[in-house]
């Protein structure tokens, strides 16, 4: 449960993507408390955890909760995510945002739907 709430002393990059896959398992309690924490984490905190990660499930969870411009700016620039998380964020982008998705012609052209 310490997990789940974010309180166990584990740095954010250990931390956070355990918290994902709480948030996304089948005991209620773990998941509510784990999306709960996940909701209020800071998104400088998120940003840098999607920056170093390859995982992306995590882009997609944290991408969809917590809706920040400095998170979806990582996810876009992380080389690691895939078409699929980038069509589901690409919708709620900043004119910014999408401007640096255009960048990304390395998936654009390898998935052009």
């Amino acid at each position: 449960m310490l997990v789940a709430q974010g309180i166990f002393p584990l740095p954010p990059q250990e931390l956070v993507p355990i918290q994902v896959a709480l948030a996304a398992g089948d005991d209620e309690e773990l998941a509510a408390a784990a999306g709960e924490s996940l909701a209020s984490l800071d998104p400088k905190i998120a940003a840098s955890v999607v920056a170093e990660s390859a995982d992306n499930e995590l882009m997609a969870y944290l991408g969809r909760v917590l809706e920040h411009p400095v998170v979806t700016e990582a996810i876009v620039r992380n080389r690691a995510v895939t078409a699929a998380v980038l069509g589901a964020i690409a919708p709620r982008l900043t004119p910014e945002l999408q401007e640096m998705l255009l960048l990304r012609q390395d998936l654009i052209v390898e998935n052009p739907e």
